[in-house]
């Protein structure tokens, strides 16, 4: 699927240089501030590239809402998480259908 719509243009980078390029600038910023971040930059094929320090993707605990970075799991586990939504997801969706109809019914294109 990302190597059509790399082929297409669709996307200008793979999930893997997104990465790269977004812990490029977060990183050094939350070390300036002087927010500890766990990953690391080494060499690698004559390139710098970004380590994260923990294995992902790791665990959820959603009762209190910490990642536990030493407990890895499958990517499986992540998508059953991400399908059993959160516990204000039928709010959320009803506020989102809601206002998706006023703005339809506030743009209508009259005939």
């Amino acid at each position: 699927m990302h190597s059509l719509q790399l082929d297409y243009r669709l996307k200008g980078l793979t999930n893997d240089q997104l990465r790269q390029w977004w812990l490029s600038q977060v990183v050094p910023y939350c070390e300036q501030i002087g927010v500890k971040v766990p990953a690391h930059k080494e060499a690698k094929d004559g390139k710098d590239v970004w380590e994260l320090d923990y294995p992902f993707p790791c665990e959820f605990d959603a009762e209190h809402k910490r990642w536990d970075f030493k407990q890895p799991i499958t990517w499986d586990d992540v998508l059953t998480r991400w399908r059993a939504r959160g516990p204000r997801n039928v709010e959320m969706v009803a506020m989102f259908q809601e206002e998706f109809h006023n703005f339809r019914k506030t743009h209508r294109k009259d005939s």
